[in-house]
């Protein structure tokens, strides 16, 4: 009898092993077949690429993102990459950022985040335009084809700059350029000048010009900020007689001039 309830007792434990076999083994097919049939589905000719656009642009053209990027139709939305064609467009001094969304099952968006035009220099002839970081937007030996940019008439001046101000050609050294932009961007939200003019020839001695209107005499480049505040307090006082001011000394923040004319 002993015996017996012993034969018993082990094959109650083998039954009891096999059955804990039986899980694993379901989900291993479970995860093969799966695989399988994600791996037929994304085949399918529904997830082909038939679709491209772009979106964020407005200073490119919509046909030069396209023909840098060059994703070809056809090709699978899951398996194809984008890092070839986001180096391209990233070579443009317009854009700043770039992404690629898909929409499935087989449209592909590329979103791209244009440099914001901020000022216009002159140097030996060229004008270069700079967004609000002191970026070159079209730096001398690029093309930049498909690019439309907005009357430079309408935007502030920078007069003095040298060439080698510039790291690489391609962006304004932040410890020059920095407060200049800054001081602009100060400037633009309290007069919303339609001319804006800064001469920095003479790092000692620098001039800024509103409207044609008002001089104002800036002196070193350091602390220009400050001194954009002590001129918006003046302004807002002399606003009404700026035709009858000569010019506005605030190379001193502390002790403030406005000259008149005679």
């Amino acid at each position: 009898m002993k015996k017996n309830k012993t034969v018993k007792k082990n094959s109650y434990k083998e039954k009891k092993h096999r059955r804990k076999k039986h899980p694993l083994l379901a989900i291993i097919l479970f995860v093969f077949f799966a695989v399988v049939i994600f791996a037929f589905l994304i085949t399918l000719p529904v997830f082909k690429i038939n679709n491209v656009s772009v979106s964020g642009n407005d200073l490119l053209s919509q046909d030069e993102v396209l023909r840098l990027a060059n994703i070809p139709v056809g090709e699978n939305i899951f398996l194809f990459r984008f890092d070839n064609a986001k180096k391209k467009l990233m070579n443009l001094p317009v854009l700043k950022k770039v992404s690629f969304l898909r929409r499935f099952p087989s449209s592909v968006v590329i979103k791209v985040v244009e440099r914001k035009v901020a000022v216009v220099c002159v140097i030996e002839n060229q004008s270069l335009i700079l967004d609000d970081e002191g970026v070159v937007m079209n730096p001398e030996g690029i093309m930049a084809v498909g690019v439309s940019f907005p009357d430079i008439t309408d935007l502030p001046v920078i007069n003095g700059l040298d060439k080698s101000w510039f790291e690489g050609g391609l962006e304004l050294r932040s410890d020059i350029g920095g407060e200049i932009l800054n001081m602009l961007a100060e400037f633009k939200t309290l007069v919303l000048p339609k001319k804006l003019r800064i001469d920095i020839s003479e790092k000692n001695n620098a001039k800024l010009l509103v409207d044609d209107i008002i001089s104002i005499k800036l002196g070193e480049l350091n602390g220009l900020s400050q001194k954009v505040k002590v001129f918006e307090n003046i302004y807002s006082k002399i606003k009404d007689r700026k035709y009858d001011i000569e010019y506005v000394d605030v190379s001193v923040p502390m002790f403030p001039v406005v000259e008149f004319k005679d």
